[in-house]
């Protein structure tokens, strides 16, 4: 069977999921921080979220940085993935962020990270069984989901907390952020806000699970059991998009752009049912058609977009 590769269609939704909760101009994988930074926060309790995170950091932020990197082979890759010590980080953070104590202004959100952070403890736990298993496919799955769990909850408590947000991932407070995006940095109106939240919600959680690596370590029936398990919900994820994107009216000046956008997550949609169906059929000729025809809508898109639009639905395009 000829080596399948998903290369393709990685880099038409996106390079893997650069810009994951930013507005689409810069952005990293799921927006974990790349240094343990030691900004102060004027909310306290904001400043005891990122001292609950700081330990974690780099042992976070090192697991993006080796499940994105290139490996001669698999246990090179195996190798660099087993110093991460994942588990008992993730573990260890969710210990210390049960025992905070929220106001009531941050409750909701504590609420959401504590519960994410069970999903990851669980993934985690996936992950390294995965790897200790010397499992290729089921530690990618894991590492996506992983990635598209974390970030799923900055884009959660961005909407109501920018510095919420900020305190998860030790950025500056009150800086422009391109992943936790501040109020002053959304389209204006409804609409604008809505829709660049529904692009964004593609970037942070699908864009992950399309863009499992090591995509060229897989073999043949690695890569047809990862598109068993994450395509699906790909497919879900950009048929809802869709269908939230055409429960809004654009204004005016918006019109075009929101229909390039409907154009193009109809196309991506359409492409990802077909992707899953031909893993299903385990037709490996007519996956490697589909992950070059998957290019197209986004390039479609980018040369559509106008200034205004590139603002609201920048994250389906990044780069």
């Amino acid at each position: 069977m000829a080596m399948i590769s998903r290369t393709a269609w990685v880099l038409a939704v996106a390079a893997l999921v650069a810009a994951a909760c930013g507005d689409g101009e810069e952005g990293s994988s799921a927006s974990r921080s790349p240094t343990a930074s030691h900004h102060v926060f004027a909310d306290s309790f904001l400043n005891d979220v990122a001292a609950a995170v700081r330990p974690a950091d780099e042992i976070l932020s090192g697991f993006l940085q080796t499940i994105e990197g290139t490996y001669q082979d698999r246990e090179a890759y195996f190798a660099a993935v087993s110093e991460l010590g994942l588990l008992d980080a993730i573990g260890a953070l969710q210990q210390r962020a049960t025992t905070l104590v929220p106001p009531a202004e941050h409750a909701e959100n504590h609420a959401l990270w504590v519960a994410n952070l069970q999903t990851e403890v669980s993934l985690a736990a996936e992950f390294d069984a995965a790897l200790q298993a010397r499992d290729l496919g089921a530690l990618s799955i894991a590492a996506a989901r992983l990635n598209a769990a974390f970030s799923g909850l900055l884009l959660e408590v961005t909407s109501s907390s920018p510095e919420f947000c900020r305190a998860l991932t030790l950025r500056d407070p009150g800086a422009p952020d391109e992943t936790c995006v501040g109020p002053g940095q959304l389209p204006p109106g409804e609409y604008g806000a809505e829709a660049n939240r529904i692009s964004r919600r593609v970037a942070a959680t699908v864009f992950p699970l399309i863009g499992t690596p090591p995509l060229r370590l897989l073999t043949d029936e690695e890569e047809l059991a990862v598109l068993a398990e994450v395509q699906p919900e790909a497919e879900a994820g950009f048929a809802r998009a869709q269908a939230d994107l055409e429960a809004l009216t654009p204004p005016d000046e918006l019109a075009e752009d929101h229909a390039a956008a409907l154009a193009y997550l109809r196309d991506i949609a359409d492409v990802a049912r077909r992707i899953t169906e031909a893993a299903e059929a385990q037709d490996v000729d007519a996956l490697a058609a589909l992950y070059e025809e998957s290019a197209r809508p986004g390039l479609v898109l980018r040369q559509a977009l106008t200034e205004d639009g590139q603002r609201v639905f920048g994250a389906l395009v990044p780069g």
